[in-house]
């Protein structure tokens, strides 16, 4: 008896390939909300900071955090004009600490804790001075301490925290917002032209008696005449009840 030999096929699951236009889709609605919840938070903290500057705070913060344009070449070469300083309130400071305050002439000041007397009194000094601040200060002096500083950011700071600078906060949210329509549209367009120009190089090159010419040419009709649809809301009325005299 002849044995027969079954070869069994092992077909493994292909796998799925990835769709590059949903995957730039998913990826540009992450970077978007992921900017427009950053420009909302910007709006945020420059309202409340002009609020607060408007009712005569001279360094206004926010949840315990503020910044500042350095104007003065006080801390250099460690921090220079024209950089930003960040700063977080804290409940105690220590020697080496940069720290911000307001001086006795209220502007703000950003130097370095160069020693804590026993009594919790600070004293600060520039980088760049060759004598310590004649003002000692205390914990409620301070603003909070310097935790990050980038250098030539100031300018920049001071314009988006202006009027002009909010609105173009606005108009980069707006074009977050609406750019794929806007490609979309466009594209839309260009596929609507193309279609268009071959339809008459089609009719150039048909008789003109031809039946197909005049198909074409009333499609290309059509389609400059097309218009976007427009939503039509259609009101249903309540049903009537039935009366005693309704049949």
């Amino acid at each position: 008896m002849a044995e027969t030999n079954i070869e069994q096929l092992n077909i493994a699951p292909q796998p799925k390939k990835i769709d590059a236009k949903k995957a730039w889709q998913t990826v540009w609605e992450v970077v978007k909300w992921v900017l427009l919840g950053f420009l909302v938070l910007i709006i945020l903290t420059n309202l409340i900071k002009i609020a607060k500057s408007k009712n005569g705070d001279q360094f206004p913060m926010v949840l315990g955090f503020g910044s500042a344009t350095v104007v003065s070449g006080s801390m250099e070469p460690t921090i220079k004009v024209g950089d930003v300083v960040f700063v977080h309130k804290q409940g105690g400071y220590k020697v080496g600490d940069i720290v911000t305050f307001l001086d006795s002439q209220n502007r703000v000041v950003t130097h370095r804790v160069v020693s804590v007397s026993e009594a919790g009194q600070y004293t600060t000094q520039g980088d760049n001075n060759n004598v310590a601040d004649k003002q000692m200060l205390t914990k409620d002096d301070i603003c909070g301490r310097v935790y990050l500083w980038i250098p030539h950011l100031g300018y920049f700071i001071e314009f988006m925290q202006s009027i002009w600078g909010v609105l173009i906060i606005f108009a980069i949210g707006f074009l977050l917002i609406e750019l794929p329509y806007i490609i979309k549209s466009v594209k839309n367009k260009n596929a609507k032209k193309k279609e268009i120009a071959e339809l008459k190089r089609r009719i150039d090159e048909l008789g003109s008696t031809n039946k197909e010419r005049k198909e074409l040419a009333r499609a290309i009709k059509e389609l400059e005449e097309k218009k976007p649809k427009e939503k039509v809301y259609y009101i249903q009325a309540p049903k009537k009840k039935k009366g005693p005299i309704d049949d």
